[in-house]
């Protein structure tokens, strides 16, 4: 009996990238064999730059489809197949009736340039290229992860689009997928990202320490490409490699919980009181460059959120609330007040009764409208201080203003 093997075609299968500088090419041909049952059947399937690359094959009839071949792994229990070592040949032992058939490949794509990272300087252009092999001929569609591709995109040809003057709406991830029916389509992601100058942010611009702790300063930052990070100490970089530094200080970087952007964080162990003071965090890269200043320092901090009231049953006070962070107790305040007609402050102090980063809230009889400044410290020989300013508070039922400034 004669059987005929027919119309063979090779495939790869898709892998997420390959360290290859050349794509693979097939260099046998599709085609038919016709064996006489028993006898042996081979089916050629020659390829060049496979690099680390694999190929799958398929045998397709009217009512199924069969794996056969994972790269040289047999899928199905069945001996009479075979992939052999020294190339990707399909050979058939013993030939039944019912291995006539179509043997297939699944779809695959690829990316030329075999790239999946593009960053583009603002208003740069950009060609995403990708081609598909499978038998049937693979169909090809580039999508956008959200669903929508950009209204300014090129379509130069199925494989190929591409974008003009690259703007932050043209950027994020693109897919090409390739489907022919046979198993599943198969896809390629390449990712747009547009140049930028860093943004650094520092989510806490003052710490309070004392002597002998290990404080972690942290500032984040985005940027394309990739910035350079520099400490800089009041006014001059910090050498984490010179034998005074490199024991007591280390720089670790993560991505952020959020995913977007990255954390650097300068670590002191051991704090000395010669390491009070700003430290900077710059990020530049061949765009420019940014910073943010944190402040370590034994100080109290500028007292914030302050807030005056006047209660309907104590119409003749006023209330003053703020919240301070200091590592040690605060021992005491000033509050200093005038109208606004008058040149010399009144002083009164005030003895806190709640320490540390607490609402601290003072109810005196101050029937004025003038200037009020608040002054903090922690202790009577000079660790530090802050005042603030509050203007046009006015007692008895009046609507209050409050301007904060800060002053040495």
């Amino acid at each position: 009996m004669l059987l005929c093997v027919t119309r063979w075609s090779a495939l790869f299968s898709a892998v997420a990238e390959s360290t290859t500088d050349s794509m693979p090419v097939f260099v046998s041909k599709p085609g038919k064999v016709s064996v006489l049952e028993g006898a042996h059947a081979e089916l050629p399937c020659d390829v060049e730059n496979l690099g680390e690359y694999t190929v799958t094959w398929f045998k397709v009839n009217d009512k199924e489809k069969t794996l056969l071949f994972a790269d040289k792994n047999r899928m199905v229990n069945d001996d009479r197949f075979e992939v052999l070592q020294d190339d990707w040949h399909l050979h058939i032992y013993q030939t039944e009736a019912y291995d006539s058939a179509m043997y297939r490949f699944p779809p695959a794509v690829y990316l030329v340039p075999d790239k999946t990272l593009y960053t583009v300087m603002p208003g740069g252009r950009v060609q995403l290229t990708c081609f598909a092999t499978g038998n049937p001929p693979p169909k090809i569609k580039w999508t956008k992860k959200d669903g929508v591709l950009p209204d300014s995109t090129e379509h130069i040809t199925d494989e190929v689009i591409a974008f003009s003057e690259v703007s932050e709406k043209e950027t994020g991830v693109y897919r090409c997928t390739g489907e022919n029916g046979v198993k599943g389509p198969a896809f390629a992601d390449v990712t747009i990202v547009l140049q930028s100058t860093p943004s650094v942010t520092a989510p806490v611009r003052f710490i309070p320490v004392q002597e002998g702790q290990t404080v972690n300063i942290t500032c984040t930052y985005n940027a394309v490409p990739e910035p350079e990070i520099t400490w800089i100490f009041d006014g001059y970089p910090i050498d984490l490699q010179s034998e005074k530094i490199k024991n007591r200080m280390k720089v670790v970087a993560e991505e952020t919980h959020s995913g977007e952007g990255h954390a650097v964080t300068l670590i002191i162990y051991d704090l000395l009181l010669e390491d009070f003071g700003n430290y900077t965090c710059r990020a530049r890269n061949k765009l420019g460059h940014s910073e943010q200043t944190i402040e370590v320092t034994g100080k109290p901090g500028t007292p914030m959120n302050l807030k005056a009231s006047v209660d309907e049953s104590t119409p003749d006070e006023i209330k003053i609330l703020w919240t301070i962070s200091s590592f040690k107790p605060i021992l005491t305040y000033k509050i200093a007040y005038k109208r606004m007609d008058e040149d010399v402050f009144n002083e009164l102090d005030a003895s806190p009764d709640k320490f540390e980063s607490k609402d601290l809230a003072y109810s005196k009889c101050s029937d004025f409208v003038g200037t009020l400044y608040l002054r903090a410290g922690t202790d009577f020989n000079g660790s530090g201080s802050q005042n603030i300013t509050l203007q046009s508070c006015v007692c008895n039922k009046f609507h209050y203003v409050i301007d904060v400034s800060t002053a040495l």
